[in-house]
């Protein structure tokens, strides 16, 4: 039965866009009375269809014909049909037989209107992925840096073996030169082990330093521990 009350809407609809009053008249009508049986008592929703029925326009009749089948009410229908009727609007008598129908147990009264979705959840804001360390890989870079450190405070300067800090450098990403300059001394600060002050200087030798000393500076607060032996090797520079 859902298909009757689809069809004569759409039909109803359809019929809308060609036809239009037949006659102009008061748009004042009295109600006929319903059909017997019908209910006494009317909805808000159902009393504001039968007042729009009073006064459809010409391009309104089919909204409101469409609105008194949605109310499944078979005495809303048929008065609508004769409001309609009534002000000289064409094919009220599909309503009268629709709404007939209903009552009569013919056809079932259409569905009421399917409750609004929900809303969706609020998308929350994702935490940082948590950075994981490889500490294996720190400690063997801590203990290369220990030992270059310890290896140099114990020579001076032009006589340490320059294999072996190239071989650092090589193993930390650093120019292999040989010589143990700002950074690589910076690089062996990285890894928490307070360096021996650089044998060498770049020719800008003053952004050097002061390259260097922040880097120390950064050591002293990343490793706490040793923060005053790095802001030493600082004021040493």
């Amino acid at each position: 039965m859902s298909a009757l009350l689809i069809g004569a809407a759409a039909a109803l609809g359809l019929l809308a866009l060609t036809s239009g009053p037949k006659k102009t008249i008061n748009r004042t009508v009295n109600a006929p009375a319903p059909p017997t049986g019908a209910g006494s008592d009317l909805t808000p929703k159902e009393s504001q269809v039968l007042g729009a029925a009073t006064q459809a326009s010409a391009n309104q009749w089919a909204e409101v014909v469409a609105a008194a089948i949605a109310t499944g009410n078979p005495r809303v229908m048929y008065e609508t049909a004769q409001l309609l009727k009534a002000q000289g609007y064409p094919y009220s008598g599909q309503l009268v037989n629709l709404a007939q129908a209903i009552k009569a147990g013919q056809a079932p009264a259409p569905a009421p209107a399917p409750a609004p979705a929900p809303a969706p959840a609020p998308i929350l804001p994702q935490a940082p992925p948590e950075v994981v360390t490889d500490d294996s890989a720190f400690v063997r870079g801590y203990e290369e840096s220990a030992r270059l450190a310890q290896y140099l405070s114990g020579v001076a300067k032009g006589s340490e073996d320059r294999a072996v800090v190239s071989d650092y450098q090589g193993k930390h990403g650093l120019q292999r030169d040989g010589q143990y300059g700002p950074k690589t001394a910076a690089e062996v600060a990285s890894f928490g082990v307070v360096p021996p002050k650089p044998f060498y200087w770049p020719t800008d030798w003053v952004t050097a330093k002061n390259d260097y000393r922040a880097a120390l500076q950064k050591a002293a607060l990343d490793f706490p521990e040793k923060a005053d032996g790095f802001r030493e090797a600082a004021r040493a520079v």
